[in-house]
């Protein structure tokens, strides 16, 4: 998507691969998106579903634009509303073209990002270095003491976010996520489920987020 600025041309590059479906994911711009219906219409392209935030958002507020600009577990009650009144738009988008599922960031807990750092000492040091446990230790140990909070925003979020989806006959695919400090861990994303069932949500497994995080130590 980022190397096109017109919609038509990007679904022409799709079909030129031999694709006739594709997801929209969150470098889609309003313009883009606007092109890309008229495809939709045409019958050139079938939408399976939407990547959360899409279109992606203008917000001049923002030194940069990316998909968690604002998270749904954020403690920040306006940036948590303006979080689900821009997913609900995402399930109102996706619904439109026809797509079923639209892909959500949880969130994260609002602690020192250092999975980077973790995986540079992984390539280093290896994973039997007493320095290597002590920072898993150390990340394991502040994400606990901080998650339960931005787990209840989060929460509260889908309590919105689901029925609304359910009713706009569109699915959320809650997916496991790259750095130790985002939402869910395998656990919270079985709360999650236990909370809101199957019906408008599910779980969205992403192999090299869970292959990273099992690499370096924290789940299996």
């Amino acid at each position: 998507a980022t190397r096109h600025t017109d919609g038509k041309q990007l679904v022409a590059e799709v079909k030129a691969l031999g694709y006739d479906s594709v997801e929209l994911n969150f470098s889609i711009t309003a313009k883009q998106l606007h092109d890309i219906r008229a495809c939709v219409c045409t019958g050139d392209i079938i939408i399976s579903g939407a990547h959360n935030y899409m279109p992606q958002p203008v917000d001049p507020a923002l030194k940069r634009v990316h998909p968690d600009c604002y998270s749904i577990a954020s403690l920040d009650t306006i940036e948590r509303e303006r979080a689900v009144a821009l997913t609900c738009q995402t399930i109102d988008e996706c619904a439109s073209l026809g797509g079923h599922y639209v892909v959500m960031h949880s969130g994260f807990v609002d602690v020192s990002k250092r999975t980077r750092e973790l995986i540079a000492l992984y390539k280093t040091k290896g994973s039997g270095a007493r320095e290597y446990r002590a920072l898993v230790d150390a990340m394991i140990e502040e994400r606990k003491d901080s998650a339960r909070l931005h787990v209840e925003a989060m929460l509260e979020s889908y309590a919105a976010i689901a029925p609304y989806a359910h009713k706009c006959g569109v699915k959320i695919g809650v997916e496991n996520r790259f750095y130790y400090h985002e939402i869910p861990t395998p656990q919270e994303a079985m709360d999650i489920l236990r909370y809101f069932g199957k019906e408008s949500v599910g779980y969205w497994h992403d192999t090299g987020h869970a292959f990273i995080l099992e690499a370096l130590g924290f789940y299996e």
